[in-house]
This record gives C-alpha cells, sequence and structure tokens, in this order.
C-alpha cells in the first residue's frame, strides 16, 4: 500500500517550527533549520522527518529460523542539533539541559 504522508508531515513540522519560533531565541536560517546563540556558540537545530521500520519475530519458523510475524513503519519528527566545538570539558552540558526544558 502506497501512502503519501508528506501533506501531514508538513503540518506537524510546521507547527513544530512555529513553536521554536515562539521561544524567541532561536532564528530562521532554512526552511526547517534554526539557529541560537548559546554564549560565545551557535547552535544549529534542524527538524526533519526520519521513517523507523522494524519487524519483531513471534515464534521460530520450520528450520529454526526465525518468522517475523509483522512489520511496522513509525514516522518520526526528529531533531538534530549540531554542537561545534570540544568535547572533554563538559560545555555543552548546560546547553543541552536548556535545550531540553
Amino acid at each position: 500500500m502506497k501512502i503519501n504522508l508528506d501533506r501531514y508531515l508538513n503540518q506537524e513540522l510546521n507547527i513544530l517550527a512555529e513553536l521554536i519560533l515562539q521561544n524567541g531565541d532561536w532564528k530562521r536560517i532554512d526552511e526547517m533549520a534554526f539557529e541560537r546563540k548559546f554564549g560565545d556558540r551557535n547552535i544549529i537545530l534542524v527538524i526533519f522527518p526520519e521513517l523507523l521500520r522494524y519487524g519483531y519475530v513471534s515464534r521460530p519458523g520450520r528450520n529454526g529460523d526465525k518468522v517475523v510475524s509483522e512489520d511496522q513503519a513509525v514516522v518520526w519528527l526528529a531533531c538534530r542539533i549540531e554542537l561545534e566545538g570540544e568535547q572533554k570539558n563538559n560545555w555543552h552540558y548546560p546547553i543541552l539541559e536548556e535545550l531540553k526544558n
């Protein structure tokens, strides 16, 4: 079965983008890419849809092979954060904490 989810995904992405922009600290640098300054560092946030596909095993087959009884495809809205710089001194922990909040 073929289902085009593009319209629905774009609606969800646009809602998420508006929530990010309502914060006031983020600047849109591309359609779904945003930038914010944390101290002396620029942080880039990119949101995009991804398709997660997986199956699960319900029973062994005749030859001892595993039989996958169900196949699932789930759409996720992912956010990727780019943090550039030295990671050894843990400067990124407060930034990640603030982004989480």
